[in-house]
This record gives structure tokens, C-alpha cells and sequence, in this order.
């Protein structure tokens, strides 16, 4: 199986210093190797300074990271810098020749008492060394935006990027949950129809179907995913177009398609459900395949293929269309 390689350049981060360290991170070129399949990379050491309370030892650092490649869809899964989780990029720096281990996660969450205060002599958390703890913060993250970015700049290549769900107007939020009957979708959720479920009623949640953005090569072919509308279908048309502007932050220009093959693309554009390919088809319940794309309101209802032709921008989905775990009863949701 052949690897997908790139390299990212983080740094030079000006010094910081105090009477028992001082750090001074110059700039990185670190190379990664991306092996099909579910993995972990961890960089080679570089050089971050000096602890003057230890014997005046160098401190070494390295940066770690899990992944997924799918080299058959050419499709890399990473974690964003808000992400908590612990896939996601972290720092571990330690004295050079000890055990002491300190964890920086790019996320801003952490498990201090665990990473950091077991140790004797590292621990840039102490006020022996104020500040320190943002310096490394800052490093972590700047090194996993600086890697997403490389993958971003790669030829034919999606770049999911696993993010939390972003906050929506309550009306947005409720238009996207899906009140499922015997684990099968039936309605869109109401919070004055649906005060009371059955018992074999569910609300699923988006939280649960969002998986983070993703960027798509240019000229990739996508087309759209029958039976789409209980996934679901927004009151306003426009719900899942939310989604995809508080995820990118602003407002697409165009139909991602525009004009692709000669087509007459409108102005009203739409959340499209699609998946990768030049088929237009159904999607097995549960799948991960599917992705929301701005597209015009002509080519939602299209069997031709599209093509990313001016917005490379997607939200990725998890569990298409799938049911909440379990069968249960909730005498009143307030979401």
C-alpha cells in the first residue's frame, strides 16, 4: 500500500523565559507519512530550550497525532484544534535523558493531575514557571492548523476535519432533529407537537450526525443521494445551510457545480445531501459517505453527476440517517 507524505512548517515562536526556563521554539519542517487504515504518527524530536531548575538539561519535544487514511477514496480524517479529543495533535516534552513527560493537547482541555503534576522537576503548570503553559498551548495548536493546511494544499485529496457542532438558533437546531418511530424516521422534530413521545418515539439529535468539515479536490465528481428528505427534511430549506455557514463561517457565493457540463444553476441555494461519485443513489442506513454541499435548488433535483467547480468547502455526516440508540421514553424534551 502506498502512503500519503506531506510535510508542515510551524514556528519560529518568539522566546519566552524565567529564571528556571527558558524556551525558544525555532521553525519545524515536520514530515509525515500517512499509512492506510487507523493510526498514530509521532514526529521525531526537536529542540524547545532549556530547564535551568534541572541541571540546565535541554528540553526535548515531539508531537503526536492519531489519524484515518482511506487510500482508496483518498480521504485523510483528522482532529481540529478545538476537538477534545485524544486523537487529536498533542506536545509531549520531557528533559532530555529523563522520564518526566509533560501532554499539551492542541484542544483547550486537558487531565493536569495526571500529564503534568506526578512529575518532580517538569511541570510548566507550576507558578515556578508562569506562562509557560500558554507558550506550549500555542505551539500545539499553531503545529496541527500549519499539518491541516499542508493536507488542504494536497492535489485530490479530501481533508475531513472532525469539529464539535456548532451553535445554532434554537429554531435551526430543532428544524435538523428527527423524531423517530420504532427506530424509523417520521417527523421533524416539533417541541409543541413532540412535548410528550410515545413509548417507541425518540428525538435523534444532530450532534449525533455531524462528524466536521471536510474540503474536497477540485473537479471531484458528487452526486446526489436519493431518498434524502427524512434526513431531514428542514421546514425552511435552509437548516442544513446553516449548519454549513456556522461551519465555514460565511456565506457560499455560488452553486458548488456552477455551470458544470452547460448547467443552468440557479440563484437559491440549498444544504444538498451527497455523496462522492457520478451516480446519483441511495445510501445504506448508517453510512458515513454522505456530505452537505451548497448547491443550487435545480441540481438538488438532478440525476446528472456534479463536479467541485467553485466551492470546495462540505460538512461531513456520520450514521446517515441513523436511528438513536435504543428505544425509549421521554415524557418531555426541551431542546
Amino acid at each position: 500500500m502506498a502512503s500519503l507524505t506531506t510535510t508542515f512548517t510551524f514556528g519560529p515562536h518568539d522566546a519566552y523565559h524565567c529564571p528556571s526556563l527558558t524556551l525558544r521554539v525555532e521553525a519545524q519542517n515536520i514530515q509525515v507519512s500517512f499509512q492506510a487504515g487507523t493510526n498514530a504518527f509521532t514526529s521525531s524530536d526537536f529542540d524547545m530550550g532549556v530547564l535551568h531548575s534541572l541541571y540546565s538539561r535541554p528540553i526535548i519535544g515531539r508531537l503526536t497525532l492519531r489519524y484515518t487514511y482511506n487510500e482508496v477514496k483518498r480521504e485523510i480524517t483528522v482532529c481540529s484544534s478545538d476537538y477534545p479529543s485524544a486523537d487529536g495533535m498533542t506536545l509531549i516534552t520531557m528533559p532530555q535523558d529523563t522520564a518526566e513527560a509533560c501532554f499539551e493537547h492542541a484542544a483547550p482541555c486537558g487531565f493536569l493531575a495526571d500529564e503534568c503534576y506526578k512529575n518532580s522537576a517538569w511541570n510548566y503548570h507550576s507558578q515556578l514557571m508562569p506562562g509557560a503553559a500558554t507558550y506550549m498551548k500555542q505551539v500545539v495548536r499553531n503545529a496541527n492548523d500549519a499539518l491541516i493546511e499542508a493536507l488542504r494544499n494536497i492535489p485530490n485529496l479530501t481533508v475531513v476535519v472532525r469539529e464539535l457542532f456548532p451553535k445554532l438558533e434554537q429554531a435551526v437546531y430543532h428544524d435538523l432533529c428527527v423524531v423517530f418511530e420504532s427506530g424509523v424516521p417520521t417527523a421533524i422534530y416539533n417541541p409543541d407537537l413532540h412535548a410528550v413521545l410515545g413509548a417507541h418515539q425518540a428525538v435523534g439529535l444532530p450532534e449525533s450526525t455531524f462528524a466536521g468539515s471536510a474540503t474536497w479536490a477540485t473537479n471531484s465528481p458528487f452526486s446526489n443521494v436519493n431518498g434524502s428528505t427524512s434526513d431531514p427534511k428542514p421546514n425552511r430549506e435552509t437548516s442544513w445551510m446553516n449548519v454549513w455557514r456556522a461551519v465555514w463561517g460565511a456565506d457560499p457565493a455560488q452553486c458548488s457545480s456552477y455551470h458544470f457540463n452547460g448547467y443552468n444553476c440557479n440563484g437559491n441555494l440549498i444544504g444538498g445531501h451527497i455523496i462522492a461519485g457520478m451516480v446519483r443513489q441511495s445510501v445504506t442506513r448508517g453510512s458515513n459517505d454522505v456530505y452537505i454541499i451548497p448547491i443550487c435548488n435545480s441540481h438538488n433535483g438532478t440525476n446528472q453527476y456534479m463536479e467541485v467547480v467553485s466551492n470546495d468547502k462540505a460538512v461531513r455526516l456520520t450514521g446517515y440517517l441513523n436511528s438513536p440508540a435504543g428505544l425509549f421514553r421521554v415524557e418531555k424534551q426541551t431542546l
